[in-house]
């Protein structure tokens, strides 16, 4: 069953209501950060500031979902990889993990991974195994979602089976990526078990043993 589950943020300035949603609910953690969408708001220095106080102030157990996303261009990559890096920096002197968000931009995500070596996983991994071990050499955990059961996730599927168990972890990505079979419909935490059964038999393990295993992944990695 379901004991826990983090809730990721996309913008600072909606931590304050979401932690008032969630009083007594202190099995839900939460993060904060600027999703690479938010990359050309006007008021990105303060919602960095405001970043930056949340995460020392000990209410989020990670910063994320940051990243670069290249598949909707804007022709502000410079702008992109400047508010990564910016929060990435914050992460780093707050000691916390990142949830890194990746879509077409593979080189320029690792350089800046590379320079800041991070703690924090790949968001919903969904490129190829040779950059998946790319990722791994930088100690970070790889994330998989509803997409590992999609037709035509061969590369994913492959990824699935070169991470090491203890860098392993599962996610919804809800309410988007609903797997199969409830692909379609709008997703959430109860549709985990489906992608936790694709992730078992790509790995030829008891689902059981897989779902303790990333359970323990994730309570190590955000210090849950």
């Amino acid at each position: 069953g379901l004991r826990g589950l983090i809730d990721v943020g996309i913008s600072p300035d909606d931590l304050a209501e979401r932690q008032a949603r969630l009083v007594g609910n202190d099995w839900i953690a939460l993060t904060s950060g600027l999703h690479p969408s938010q990359a050309t708001r006007p008021d990105r220095a303060a919602m960095l500031d405001l970043l930056a106080s949340q995460a020392a102030d000990g209410g989020i157990v990670a910063v994320g979902e940051i990243g670069l996303d290249y598949h909707w261009d804007t022709g502000k990559r410079a702008d992109a990889m400047d508010l990564f890096d910016a929060q990435l920096a914050i992460a780093e002197d707050a000691d916390l993990p990142v949830v890194i968000h990746n879509r077409e931009a593979d080189n320029d995500v690792l350089d800046l991974l590379r320079r800041r070596r991070p703690r924090g996983v790949m968001h919903c991994f969904s490129q190829t195994p040779e950059f998946c071990r790319r990722c791994l050499d930088l100690d970070l955990y790889i994330s998989f979602g509803g997409n590992l059961t999609f037709k035509g996730s061969g590369p994913i599927r492959e990824s699935v089976a070169i991470v090491p168990l203890d860098r392993l972890l599962v996610e919804t990505d809800a309410p988007y990526l609903s797997p199969v079979p409830v692909r379609g419909r709008p997703n959430h935490p109860a549709h985990l078990g489906f992608t936790l059964r694709a992730m078992a038999e790509q790995r030829s393990l008891d689902v059981t043993e897989l779902a303790t295993a990333t359970a323990r992944n994730a309570i190590r990695l955000f210090g849950l």
